[in-house]
């Protein structure tokens, strides 16, 4: 599995990225959902506007950690615009509202970029993209 630290799309128009944060709330992707409760409550603690930001949430994944011991975790992923380009400003682990550590925030970035990104071309095609 490929890992990423950073996902950023590029576009000179800040209304056109709004459209494709508006595009990227409406995906339907399995097992992923959009929750505006959760993107309200991240707007305010960012001052980020609504507008300029979607919060999504992943499936449940378990990370095995031993024989006898497995975490069960849900990524959730805060995907906003800044400076011209829509960006992951952060992922957190969903149950507890912490920082997911890095192992666990790179695996949930991979299966957004899997489940999300790749297979709706038509709304990231026009933007530049790195993936780094």
């Amino acid at each position: 599995m490929r890992h990423y630290k950073e996902l950023k799309f590029e576009r000179d128009n800040t209304l056109e990225l709004e459209k494709v944060i508006a595009e990227i709330a409406n995906i339907k992707a399995d097992k992923w959902e959009c929750d505006m409760n959760l993107r309200d409550k991240f707007s305010k603690e960012t001052e980020i506007p609504t507008s300029k930001l979607v919060s999504l949430l992943s499936p449940y994944y378990t990370h095995v950690i031993s024989d006898t011991e497995k975490k069960v975790f849900r990524g959730l992923v805060h995907i906003g615009i800044q400076n011209n380009s829509i960006i992951i400003i952060d992922i957190i682990e969903q149950l507890d509202e912490k920082k997911m550590p890095v192992h666990l925030f790179n695996y949930v970035l991979h299966n957004f970029i899997q489940d999300i990104v790749i297979p709706n071309p038509k709304i990231f095609s026009d933007c530049k993209s790195r993936l780094n």
